[in-house]
């Protein structure tokens, strides 16, 4: 360390010739606020002091120099004693790293054919033009000297900087100190901030994002693993040739492809079902006459189904003796049957379905899905209010009480039956708790995740439907044999399978059994996720209700358990979409580059949806904002980047001028 030097300052050595020493003197001029500050100990030839060696002590501040000022004019490039002594050892100690050699151009000639040419100068070249700026050749001397100290202060930063980071005895802090570059952080954090707040408002309080979101939600359920079936699950469809063999001949479409609407069963032909229905009580029968079904079920229940759901619509008693005998059996017997109803809509003229008026409410779940756009079916209703009026039956008898849908009913009853367990109710938590931890976390108006739900479509308890896609079979009992699809949940027989003792008792123990009608006279189909691309074809409500049934149930007994899907809350959600503001604005000044800068943008968009798509399909199955999060990542770097780029253009011009 040369003499007169504190630790913390950044010695400078000045090089020039003797004949600008006018001009070096301006400089140091320049440099005094940075000397009074402590900041710089500034050096140069004439503070040499009497009795000292003059070569000895060049030699000593070029070697404790931090930066090295080359003073450039013809006349120093000229001088042989500046070139060997000064220049030689500058350069040589700017190679090693060890100091910073700063050439500063006083008077015009050709200096970049020199050791230093490679190096950039002060003042700074026209960033327009690319040509150098001659501080004597300048009308402003005094505004060029100010550009050049800054330039000098600028240096002396890094430096301090460096040295801190380097120096063991240094505290940590203090290095944490000098390593964040506030100023940047604090551009970074307005732009990111800002924009995020302004799409979140936009999110909250308008729809924009969500057909976006819906659609990168499907693409990741389509991509998720494919699963083994439900083996708990069987399927009964009535089939167009068991309405030919068992039902009445002929039908007339109703009401089909509309999305929420079931056909109307039409009126019976009791001479068709050679059922004696008694003529002054109008009969509404469905796909299958009471003599058939009593049939059905009562093999399925002799063959020790756990669960049987009945999938069609009985708006009427019991009218086969047998069927009624069945209905009024023995508690237990009873309680394992499930029936649907449907509630009337709100605001439309469907008037929703009656349950059978012999079934006692207990047995009855409502059978409404929940429509998205479109027709499609991503959510699942747990439990909502209903209570029965004039207008319908299909609700509860106490005022606002809450009834359960007909999967809900059968999953909470398989449960029961196999575990003697089901799940309760949490409702200052709006949840449900089973037995080893599992919950069911209903969305809710601030934890909907892309979705932009009214108030009113909270009706009642919501989650995610999860579908399970099965990889292929290759089984005849299953719908589809020769891909995979979420159709082939369960196996799935005929009435008539079932009816000529063509399906082991092994086949039937145990079993949730779902019966329903894949006719489109008396059922609907549905689009999923899996609708769009042809993947699979839209869905029967039968088999969206075994969708449903299986994921429940799955829930609580699966092991390792299949996790149901969920989104984060609001809060979560905010700082997922605030970190990646903040990172888009960090890439947006990391690169200089127009091209760079979207190579490193399109990295993380991608980065991001693995991400979301990892967090969706992996264990977490977590649905969290994608669609929003790109806009605030783009948006965010994009004003920065715009900000940098208006920043230098006006730097530019005040180089031209």
């Amino acid at each position: 360390m040369a003499p007169n030097q504190s630790n913390s300052s950044i010695e400078v050595f000045i090089s020039y010739a003797q004949e600008d020493e006018e001009l070096r003197n301006k400089l140091t001029k320049h440099l005094t606020t940075l000397e009074r500050d402590g900041v710089i100990t500034a050096w140069y030839e004439n503070k040499i002091s009497a009795g000292k060696e003059r070569d000895n002590e060049i030699e000593e501040h070029l070697n404790s120099a931090h930066v090295i000022l080359l003073l450039i004019s013809s006349d120093f490039i000229a001088s042989e004693e500046r070139w060997q002594r000064d220049v030689k050892l500058a350069m040589e100690r700017h190679k090693a790293k060890k100091a910073r050699v700063i050439p500063v151009l006083l008077r015009e000639c050709n200096w970049k054919d020199t050791p230093f040419g490679h190096l950039e100068p002060l003042p700074k070249r026209n960033n327009r033009s690319k040509e150098d700026k001659f501080i004597d050749s300048l009308e402003n001397k005094d505004k060029v000297f100010t550009e050049v100290a800054k330039g000098i202060q600028q240096v002396v930063k890094e430096i301090t900087r460096q040295k801190i980071l380097d120096d063991p005895t240094k505290p940590f802090i203090t290095k944490l100190f000098w390593i964040i570059p506030w100023f940047s952080l604090f551009k970074t954090f307005s732009s990111s901030g800002g924009v995020t707040i302004i799409v979140l408002i936009i999110r909250l309080f308008s729809g924009i994002f969500e057909p976006s979101e819906l659609w990168f939600y499907d693409q990741m359920m389509r991509l998720q693993f494919k699963e083994n079936p439900d083996e708990r699950l069987l399927i009964v469809e009535v089939t167009p040739q068991d309405i030919q063999t068992y039902g009445r001949g002929g039908s007339q479409k109703q009401n089909q492809n509309v999305p929420g609407s079931t056909p109307k069963p039409e009126r019976v032909n009791p001479q068709q079902q050679n059922q004696n229905v008694p003529d002054n009580i109008p009969r509404y029968g469905a796909s299958l006459p009471d003599g058939v079904i009593y049939q059905l079920l009562n093999t399925l229940l002799d063959k020790k189904a756990t669960v049987i759901g009945l999938d069609i619509y009985r708006d009427f008693e019991a009218y086969d003796k047998n069927l009624k005998i069945l209905f009024n059996k023995d508690k237990n017997t009873k309680k394992r049957l499930i029936f649907i109803c449907k509630i009337p809509d709100i605001g439309s003229k469907n008037d929703g379905y009656n349950p059978p008026d012999d079934i006692p409410e207990e047995q009855i779940g409502f059978s409404d899905f929940l429509f998205d756009d479109g027709g499609f079916v991503r959510r699942q209703i747990l439990q909502m209010k209903a209570t029965k009026d004039k207008n319908s039956k299909c609700g509860t008898s106490k005022d606002n009480e809450l009834m359960d849908s007909f999967a809900f009913k059968i999953a909470q009853k398989y449960l029961e039956e196999r575990t003697k367990k089901k799940f309760v109710a949490q409702n200052e938590n709006k949840l449900f708790t089973y037995n080893n931890g599992i919950s069911l976390k209903p969305l809710d108006f601030a934890k909907q995740g892309g979705y932009k739900l009214t108030q009113d479509e909270f009706n009642g308890y919501q989650i995610l439907l999860r579908y399970r896609n099965v990889k292929n079979q290759n089984n005849k009992d299953f719908a589809l044999q020769t891909k995979d699809s979420t159709l082939n949940i369960a196996k799935r027989f005929s009435v008539k399978d079932i009816l000529n003792n063509g399906i082991s008792k092994e086949s039937i123990e145990n079993k949730i059994v779902l019966i329903g009608v894949t006719v489109e006279s008396y059922d609907s189909t549905s689009s999923t996720p899996f609708s769009t691309g042809g993947v699979d074809p839209q869905m029967w409500g039968l088999y969206i209700q075994a969708q449903k049934v299986s994921q429940i149930v799955s829930a609580a007994l699966d092991n390792p358990q299949r996790r149901l899907l969920t989104v984060w809350s609001l809060e979560a959600e905010m700082l997922w979409i605030l970190v990646w503001a903040a990172i888009g604005a960090i890439i947006a000044q990391l690169y200089k580059e127009p091209k760079n800068l979207v190579i490193a943008a399109v990295v993380c968009i991608l980065f991001l949806y693995i991400s979301c798509l990892g967090l969706f399909i992996f264990p977490t199955k977590i649905w969290v904002p994608f669609t929003p999060t790109v806009v605030v990542f783009l948006c965010s770097g994009g004003i920065l980047f715009i900000i940098k780029l208006q920043s230098q253009k006006s730097q530019a011009r005040l180089d031209s001028r």
